[in-house]
This record gives structure tokens, sequence and C-alpha cells, in this order.
């Protein structure tokens, strides 16, 4: 395994710890290695084959599946933190408080990766004397990092709190009302393909209840147990990128 897939895999890992508990990950996954395994049994009759696609559904549809659905609501939590973080940071600016007295009282009402981040601008203000918020890159929200620009501006000239920073909240309420607007709109377009995809799921399973003579002869032919299990591993392999695509809510520029 190379350096990249290992940082990947154990990155992988350590966010799935951090967002479910053993309890939770051993349910999903047992839950759809069975749904996986019932399935892919029910219309080839073959074990092996139901336990290789048992074990692999298992597993890609809790990370396409379930994990990503965790970590899109952890991420807009995030998101409604840094707003929180920001609008309060200002108010306090506003009450004439210094940028580092503003920016310690807002501590209490945050939690999370978020007050990680913002201890950690603390403490290089503190140590250091400037602002440093390379950490908040990561969340990919380019309204938030003018604002660590603006409050940069504020700590080392001053200036009225109202004409620096009316905007930049504006525009951070902005760019979170359309990335709610860019989920809900994603995630109707995935329920219906998710329901046409069910649909095609279940026709094999209707062709073995309401034909079965003919489903018995298709069954007994040498190349049906390869034709339903590329048919089981597209229908895997389409959920994945559906999720995938479901999943990004980010706002392009």
């Amino acid at each position: 395994m190379s350096e990249k897939l290992k940082s990947k895999f154990v990155k992988l890992i350590t966010v799935t710890r951090e967002l479910f508990s053993i309890a939770e990950i051993t349910i999903f996954f047992i839950l759809l290695i069975i749904f996986n395994f019932f399935y892919q049994y029910f219309l080839s009759k073959n074990v092996t084959s139901a336990i290789l696609l048992g074990i692999f559904g298992g597993i890609v549809l809790f990370f396409s599946i379930i994990l990503k659905n965790r970590k899109t609501l952890n991420f807009q939590m995030q998101l409604n933190q840094l707003n929180k973080y920001a609008s309060c940071v200002v108010f306090k600016l506003k009450t004439s408080q210094n940028v580092i007295y503003s920016v310690k009282g807002v501590i209490e009402l945050l939690d999370g990766q978020i007050k990680k981040d913002v201890l950690l601008l603390i403490d290089h203000l503190e140590k250091y004397q400037e602002i440093r918020s390379d950490q908040f890159l990561k969340y990919n929200f380019p309204a938030i990092n003018v604002f660590h620009q603006i409050l940069e501006i504020q700590y080392y000239y001053g200036g009225r709190a109202n004409e620096l920073f009316n905007q930049i909240l504006k525009d951070i309420a902005f760019e979170l009302k359309k990335r709610d607007e860019l989920y809900r709109k994603k995630a109707l377009i995935s329920m219906q393909i998710y329901l046409m995809t069910a649909i095609v799921a279940s026709i094999p399973i209707l062709l073995k209840i309401l034909a079965s003579e003919i489903y018995k002869s298709f069954i007994s032919m040498v190349s049906s147990q390869i034709i339903i299990m590329i048919f089981h591993l597209l229908l895997i392999i389409h959920i994945h990128f559906l999720q995938k695509t479901k999943s990004d809510i980010t706002i392009r520029v």
C-alpha cells in the first residue's frame, strides 16, 4: 500500500471513529451485509457469491451512504458554528472589545472541531501577535476566510466594526443559505433516482416470483451467476457515485 493510500485509509478510519460509536458501526455493517447477502442469495441461490457481495456491498454502502450522510450533516453543523463564531466575534467588537478578547469571548459558545480551531487561532495570536487561520481552510468556506482577513485588518489597523464586518456577515449568511438550498435540491433529485434504482433492483425479484419457470431456466445457465453478480455489483457502484454527488454541497464561484 502506497503512502498516499495508507494516509487516505487512516483518515477514513479516523473520521468514522469520530462520527460513530463502535456499536453503531457494528449494527450498520451487519444490517448492510445481511441485506446484500439475502438479495444476492435470493436471486442466485449461490452461497459463495452471496457472501462475497454481502461483504463487499456492506463495506461500500456503509462508507458511501451511512458515512457520507453523517459527514454531510456534521459539515453543515460546522458551517453553522462558523457563522455563530463570526457573528459573536463581530458583536463583541462592536462593544469596543479588542480582537483577542472578542475571539476569546466566543469560546464557550462553540464545541467540537470549530472550538479547537478557534483555540489554535487564539494561541497563535497570544504567542506571535498575528492572526493565523490556515486551520479554517479545510472547511472550503470562502466567506469565513475573508472574515479572517478583515479580522486581521481590525487587529493591526483598527477601524469601525460596523463598516468592516457588516458585508462579510451578510456574505456568510448568503453562502450558508445557498449551500442549504443546494443540499435540499440534491437530496430531492437523489431520492427520485433512488426510487428508480429500487424499481430496477426489484425487476429480477419480480421475474423470479411472477415468472418462476423462465427464471429457473435462466438460473440453470452457466453464465447466470456472473450476470447476477455483475448486476448487483453495478447497483452498488451506482449508489456509491450517486451518494458522492449528493454529498458535495460546495458552492462553485
